[in-house]
């Protein structure tokens, strides 16, 4: 099951990686000319993403072999026999051609646009190339069952981008862009304050998309207690819904304790959040305020940061592994009594959608 679900889960943390470094570069690294850190924090970026590209690349020709061992019931090694098949004759072999074809696009755009890289249209190109191979993921997953431009596989798409740009983000802020800060100092304070409250906007709208398409998932491909208590696939999802939730404490603390007091010291004027939420959110987290030093400030957010960046890669597992169960919703259908696995049949060679179905995988629910 691990092994199976390797590809996946390179897929989706390194996709979400490539989409938050993109947006981080575009929205929350600021604009100033001139900026040091920039010189330092670009590159890095840059490298990273040249990274995240050769990984994909080597994760969808892994995951084809696994999408063929599945289909056809055979073990992996012997899988390269009936990947023509697979290839040309299947919705999945479709979709896995687009999905290497809009990573050439982009290894191509980096490439002729060497000499370009400070430019936004660029960058913004290679972004949109990002979201077609967001929606290869979706058009092969559980959410393909409803059919091509479905709402199931647009509400799937709209979940996996704001995942993505939420723990994506988070990332790239711990591999590259607080990295190319530097050392917590007051020179260095008005661009982590720049930074924090950029992200934080950010992953505010991501994570409110990424609830509310979770809700729709959730009723569709679980609908109920017994599916979530009774099932692989339903206790996955428990497991998704409380790292979720120790997520959002830790992304609570940071938006309304810890960036308000690096807005301050980076000579900012505090964020004031409007509504019922964000004063309820303040008086609760007004507790936790702890040191409010700059400088402890400053590090108690990396820290956070980090910490977040490691639960995102929890999650990221958990949707890897939901890429290879059968939805609660759809499993006493089946004739399942428990276990983590469900039974392959060989494929078809005159198939259209050979063993897809309910066994198609999950792109990040």
């Amino acid at each position: 099951m691990i092994i199976h679900s390797l590809p996946a889960l390179l897929e989706l943390s390194f996709l979400a990686l490539s989409i938050g470094l993109l947006l981080c570069r575009l929205w929350v690294v600021p604009p100033a000319e001139g900026a040091p850190f920039r010189r330092d924090v670009f590159p890095r970026m840059g490298r990273l993403l040249c990274i995240s590209i050769a990984v994909l690349f080597a994760a969808s020709l892994m995951d084809l072999l696994v999408r063929a061992a599945d289909m056809s019931g055979r073990p992996v090694e012997e899988a390269c026999e009936v990947l023509p098949v697979v290839l040309f004759k299947t919705h999945y072999g479709r979709v896995w051609f687009l999905r290497i074809a809009a990573l050439v696009v982009v290894s191509v755009a980096l490439i002729a646009g060497k000499r370009r890289r400070d430019s936004r249209v660029l960058w913004a190109f290679v972004l949109a190339a990002f979201v077609v191979i967001a929606a290869t993921e979706s058009a092969s997953g559980h959410a393909a069952d409803a059919g091509d431009l479905s709402m199931a596989e647009a509400m799937d798409l709209l979940h996996l981008l704001a995942a993505s740009a939420w723990g994506g983000g988070l990332l790239a802020l711990t591999l590259s862009v607080l990295p190319g800060i530097g050392s917590i100092s007051d020179d260095s304070a008005p661009q982590l304050a720049a930074v924090a409250s950029r992200f934080s906007r950010m992953a505010g709208v991501a994570v409110a998309v990424v609830t509310l398409t979770a809700l729709y998932n959730a009723n569709k491909y679980v609908g109920g207690i017994k599916g979530l208590i009774a099932t692989p696939y339903g206790l996955i999802i428990i497991a998704k819904i409380v790292i979720f939730f120790i997520l959002l404490q830790l992304g609570g603390l940071n938006r309304y304790v810890n960036v308000p007091l690096l807005q301050r010291w980076g000579g900012h004027a505090p964020a004031r959040y409007q509504g019922f939420l964000g004063p309820v959110a303040i008086r609760i987290f007004e507790k936790l305020r702890g040191p409010q030093d700059g400088r402890a400030v400053a590090k108690r957010f990396r820290r956070s940061v980090r910490a977040e960046a490691l639960l995102i890669l929890a999650i990221l597992l958990c949707a890897a592994l939901l890429r290879h169960e059968v939805p609660a919703r759809h499993y006493s259908h089946l004739g399942h009594t428990g276990g983590m696995t469900h039974p392959m049949q060989p494929m078809s060679d005159d198939s259209e959608h050979p063993q897809e179905g309910h066994h198609n995988h999950d792109s990040g629910k």
